[in-house]
């Protein structure tokens, strides 16, 4: 039987499940960040109908464990965890020297990256002030930035190179040019609940990394904390960055793939679309 599927905001939850109960169809709905900490949630009575809804609904995919700890805390049965995918279509291996000559990137310098919202709410200045501290050493050292820029941020002078706003399409050709990447998380309680899908293509990529030990990838890179930095360290942060520049061979952890998300997927929606499957949300 159909299956009514709800994702994206929790409104979209709400109306997801009043659909499906109106049309006596059964409802999955897929939450894949916490949506608490949207800027829907400011709307009067929303999350409270948000997490009716999902107390009554018979199956609930989250992303990851931290994620699912949370919606039990709110008396929510989560009923499958389905990590985040990659498309490995647009994230892999790439010659490095290949990735800077389209870009038009300097052939020999050392390039820490990071793609992504750069905004004032996040650690970004974590990775300002680590580049600072790392061309003390490293010179040359370029600081390769793209994605939107809070105007609350001020650019340092030396060595950066912004390049916008870009399609995701090329996201694989920017991490292919960098020797590091980075990531940042938000400055609140969602932090404990994040888990930055941008390392996961980093290391679709194969390419080294370093991210906030906060949230779910403190769990999934608890035995290689050599990719993870302390919020607020920008000298450990500058150490690590050296750290993996020096290293010629690099350890990652498997990632999940889209086709592997999408199986994993497909048997939620199976088991809900069986006969005596409870309909609506």
């Amino acid at each position: 039987s159909t299956v009514l599927v709800s994702s994206s905001d929790s409104m979209y939850s709400v109306l997801g499940a009043r659909i499906a109960k109106h049309a006596n169809r059964a409802c999955v709905h897929d939450i894949y960040d916490d949506f608490d900490t949207f800027a829907s949630a400011r709307i009067p009575f929303l999350l409270s109908a948000f997490y009716r809804c999902l107390r009554q609904s018979t199956d609930i995919v989250v992303f990851e464990g931290r994620l699912s700890d949370h919606l039990a805390r709110k008396q929510v049965r989560s009923t499958a965890i389905v990590p985040n995918g990659i498309d490995q279509t647009l994230f892999h291996p790439k010659p490095r020297g290949d990735c800077r000559q389209a870009l038009g990137l300097p052939p020999d310098a050392p390039i820490l990256g990071y793609f992504g919202g750069i905004n004032a709410n996040r650690n970004i200045e974590d990775i300002f002030t680590a580049h600072r501290l790392l061309m003390q050493s490293e010179p040359d050292a370029l600081l390769l930035l793209a994605g939107s820029l809070d105007k609350a941020v001020a650019l340092p002078a030396d060595n950066v190179t912004y390049l916008g706003m870009l399609p995701h399409d090329r996201m694989g050709t920017l991490i292919g040019a960098c020797d590091v990447l980075t990531a940042t998380v938000r400055k609140d309680q969602s932090a404990d609940l994040s888990y930055p899908v941008k390392i996961m293509e980093y290391i679709a990529c194969q390419r080294p990394f370093l991210t906030p030990n906060r949230g779910g990838a403190a769990d999934f890179l608890r035995d290689q904390p050599e990719y993870m930095f302390e919020v607020g360290d920008a000298q450990g942060l500058a150490e690590k960055i050296r750290h993996l520049l020096g290293r010629e061979q690099h350890r990652f952890p498997d990632v999940f793939t889209w086709d592997q998300a999408a199986v994993a997927f497909s048997e939620v929606i199976d088991r809900t679309s069986a006969p005596g499957a409870a309909a609506g949300g």
